[in-house]
Parts: structure tokens; sequence; C-alpha cells
């Protein structure tokens, strides 16, 4: 029996959101992605620049990453005010046609849309 894919998404999330609440580190790291994309490691394929095929990156590739990465802090309440104004700024100024996809629901969404539920989440820790 195949699981619907909205039932996968905490077997998927759930080792990434209790990593980020024990691992300051980690969220460090998250934050430090948002704010300089280039500090991401890139040899590593979720991070890397270009697909494997050596083509050029689609425009729409550094607003998901943004998304994804401060929706996971969202979620666990570590997205701070000014990780998020970074957030926000990069979905808002992006294409107008281009979505982004929530890990947690599955939804897909406009990145200008989206840019307006960061922050749901109160605050726990810096």
């Amino acid at each position: 029996m195949i699981r619907d894919a909205a039932d996968l998404f905490p077997l998927l999330t759930g080792p990434l959101l209790r990593r980020l609440r024990q691992d300051p580190d980690a969220v460090t790291a998250l934050r430090a992605a948002i704010q300089d994309p280039a500090s991401a490691d890139s040899s590593t394929p979720i991070w890397a620049q270009t697909p494997a095929g050596g083509q050029t990156p689609d425009p729409a590739f550094d607003t998901q990453r943004s998304y994804l990465l401060a929706t996971v802090l969202d979620h666990v309440g570590l997205l701070d005010e000014s990780t998020a104004a970074i957030a926000r700024e990069v979905l808002t100024v992006t294409n107008p046609d281009v979505v982004v996809h929530d890990p947690f629901t599955g939804a897909e969404r406009p990145a200008r849309t989206a840019a307006a539920t960061l922050t749901r989440h109160s605050l726990t820790r810096d």
C-alpha cells in the first residue's frame, strides 16, 4: 500500500526538526544559508548551485531553497525576525510566476504569497 505523500512529510522532516530543536549550530547553519547563500556547502547535491547535468539553475532554485529553510526554522519556532525579513525579500522580489512547495503540507503557492506565511509560529529561542 502506497501512502499519500502528505503522510510521508513527518517521516522526512522529523529528523531535521529534532536536530534543529537540539543543535544550535544546525540552526545557525540554516540561518547563514538564508542570509548568505554562498555560505552553504555546495559540495552536497541539496546545496549545489547547478544541477548534475551542469545546466544553469532555474532562477526559482534560490527562492525555493530560501523558502524551504525559512519554513523549517519557522515550523520549530526558531526563525528570527532578521532571517525572516531576508527570506521574505527573496520571496517577494522573485518573478511573480515562481511557485514554492511547502515541505510540511505539500501545498504549492506563489512565492510572493508564501512570504506572508513566514513567522506564523512564535519564536522560542535565538
